[in-house]
């Protein structure tokens, strides 16, 4: 235990002398929390996977959870409004585009059918919020470019989630409702976005209150993880929810819900519960990149080859359609960012395995090779920043390097 206990307290330093050194290094501090996870878990055998049990499924989606409520908070709704149709674009049309590459690919190279090559497609279609989001704050693009990317790793979960559950469904039925699935994605949008605005303002009625009370400060994220819960109870995205509920709080008078809320009740995130809420972001960030790292497995050395190959002829698509859906006057650094921000994370994840628990023959591929796709991704948007003259937060040149005519 105390061998234990040291280890978390070494990991949470480490994890904070990354994140000073990446003004320098570039190298985000994701990467290497995540090399030391598989360094300690797959490749040593330090750490086992089963020693979490249920706890490391509950910590990866309190992560996930506070991660998208602090960016929630931090995102201005006219920015939002701003950056729609880049938001858009950038979201269905790298979605459909991962799609169709990687059932291609897997026909080709791994010999499935067109319904499990989908599947795997519909797996790796979304983008990493867990990745994205603690990625743009550090890097600090333009406010209309790095609501796209948070917004658009917020959407693709929704689809991801959404579309594969579809397609197992069809696999079992042997009939593919794409009606059904498409109704299915705008409900969980929707619903959640409207449940999210609901809560957020319940909450500002009582804030106030809630703050007079002692030892309240994480009484906010904890309101957010009921309305998670809450919202996948009813069958629809907890993250949206989280999402909506945050913006909620930060914008609601720009939102015209500021008759819905009494005077008296506090207006907005102070600067004190945003350095609170920041702080556990980390905190749980950094576990989770070392859980991630822990969770990966190995056992298909084939599968890298093909996720290295999926994996480059995504990004290759993707640098395409950055530069198509990007306006004309975001800055190049902007569109090189949104070129790589496509990592894959614990949607893709979780959702691997679920084609080996219903028995599908190719389920032990299909989720080895999403973890080497998880890992390649990572590893090649984590380093490709280096090489996009983006620099961090605070460290940033005077003048804007725009596009040129």
């Amino acid at each position: 235990m105390a061998g234990v206990l040291f280890t978390l307290g070494l990991v949470y330093f480490v994890a904070h002398a990354l994140s000073l050194s990446f003004s320098r290094t570039r190298v985000p501090d994701v990467l290497v929390l995540m090399l030391l996870g598989i360094a300690a878990g797959p490749w040593l055998h330090v750490v086992e996977l089963s020693m979490f049990g249920q706890v490391g499924r509950v910590l990866t989606t309190l992560a996930l959870s506070a991660i998208l409520f602090e960016s929630g908070t931090s995102l201005d709704l006219r920015a939002m409004w701003r950056s729609a149709r880049v938001t858009t674009l950038l979201t269905f049309v790298t979605a459909a585009t991962t799609i169709v590459i990687v059932a291609v690919l897997a026909v080709g190279l791994l010999d499935f059918g067109w319904l499990q090559a989908g599947l795997l497609g519909t797996i790796l279609c979304g983008t990493s919020s867990a990745v994205v989001i603690p990625m743009v704050q550090a890097l600090a693009p333009g406010e209309e470019a790095g609501t796209a990317l948070i917004l658009e790793s917020a959407l693709t979960d929704v689809l991801c989630i959404v579309f594969t559950f579809g397609l197992l469904q069809a696999a079992g039925q042997d009939d593919v409702q794409v009606g059904h699935v498409v109704g299915q994605t705008l409900a969980s949008l929707v619903f959640a976005a409207l449940i999210g605005v609901t809560g957020g303002i319940a909450w500002l009625r009582v804030w106030n209150w809630v703050r007079q009370l002692p030892n309240t400060t994480f009484s906010t994220i904890a309101a957010s993880l009921l309305l998670y819960g809450i919202t996948e109870t009813l069958g629809f995205s907890g993250a949206i929810a989280v999402l909506a509920f945050g913006l909620t709080l930060a914008n609601h008078a720009t939102m015209g819900l500021a008759r819905l809320v009494p005077a008296s009740a506090g207006t907005t995130v102070t600067d004190e519960e945003q350095r609170f809420y920041r702080e556990v972001v980390f905190l749980l960030k950094t576990f989770f990149f070392v859980y991630l790292g822990i969770s990966m497995r190995f056992d298909h050395p084939r599968g890298f080859l093909v996720a290295g190959a999926m994996v480059g002829t995504v990004y290759l698509a993707r640098a395409q359609i950055a530069r198509l859906v990007a306006p004309a006057h975001y800055p190049r650094r902007d569109v090189a960012l949104m070129a790589v921000m496509v990592p894959k994370g614990l949607a893709a994840a979780v959702l691997a395995g679920l084609p080996l628990q219903q028995g599908m023959s190719e389920g032990p591929m299909i989720q080895s090779v999403t973890f080497a796709v998880v890992l390649v991704s990572i590893v090649v948007t984590a380093l490709s920043v280096p090489f996009l003259g983006v620099r961090a937060s605070g460290d940033r040149a005077g003048g804007a390097d725009t596009r040129e005519g």
